[in-house]
């Protein structure tokens, strides 16, 4: 099964070879995937200031666990 066109792909510049086609999208997926883990990052470090300014103990809790699992999100991100 052929991803690309036998003659390629088409970009800026003329016909990308469908090796030049992979990188092209593989580097755009990396960028995605950063974009995503920058957005879990900022959540979790925004949902920390909540919870370290919350003074019901119930709620600072869940708002720390909450940080931690867009934490986890981010990492899960950055990995891949």
């Amino acid at each position: 099964m052929l991803l690309f066109p036998r003659g390629g792909m088409h970009c800026e510049g003329g016909l990308a070879s469908n090796h030049e086609a992979r990188g092209i999208i593989d580097s755009a997926t990396t960028r995605g995937t950063n974009v995503k883990a920058d957005h879990y990052r900022d959540t979790a470090a925004r949902l920390r200031d909540m919870a370290e300014g919350e003074p019901i103990g119930r709620l600072r809790t869940l708002l720390s666990d909450l940080a931690a699992q867009y934490e986890d999100l981010a990492v899960m991100f950055r990995a891949r």
